[in-house]
């Protein structure tokens, strides 16, 4: 933002080598302790931790490997719930078309809903050119797709 004298990067510069030299005046105290413990506390000490450590590294590993295939089945999830979520829509669009086509043809505004679908559900309307996707659907439905084998059906009666 603003430009920096001489003088006052001069300053920073002996503020940053000042903190620099008391940083690594630190860590060759700590390297220095370090070595005197073990010195003092022997190698079998340090060995007999040194097992403690190393598990709790392989800990680290397995726990971003499992990380990462969690994130894996996230987006597999995800992708399969768009699926179902795209296969019912068109479900749903064929059965709207259904009901216009049975309206249209009917002739009849004066027939209830019960007396256009027949016992059981089934239509006997003509639906050519639903009848691929229909099938495609009842192929997937008793496929045993889908947790618990259910497929799309997993109890849900779509109504007529």
């Amino acid at each position: 933002a603003e430009a920096l004298s001489a003088g006052d990067a001069g300053d920073c510069v002996d503020a940053l080598t000042a903190l620099h030299a008391q940083r690594l005046g630190a860590c060759r105290a700590a390297q220095r302790d370090v070595a005197r413990s073990v010195r003092e506390l022997g190698e079998a000490l340090v060995a007999a931790v040194e097992p403690y450590f190393e598990a709790e590294e392989e800990h680290f590993v397995q726990v971003a490997e499992a990380d990462v295939e969690l994130g894996r089945l996230h987006r597999t999830a995800s992708a399969a719930k768009a699926r179902y979520q795209a296969a019912l829509r068109g479900l749903e669009a064929i059965s709207e078309r259904a009901h216009r086509r049975r309206g249209s043809s009917d002739g009849s505004s004066e027939r209830t809903s019960a007396e256009q679908t027949p016992v059981g559900g089934a239509s006997t309307a003509p639906l050519s050119a639903e009848a691929p996707a229909l099938r495609s659907a009842q192929r997937f439905d008793s496929g045993g797709g889908g947790v618990g084998g259910g497929g799309l059906g997993g109890g849900i009666e779509a109504e007529a």
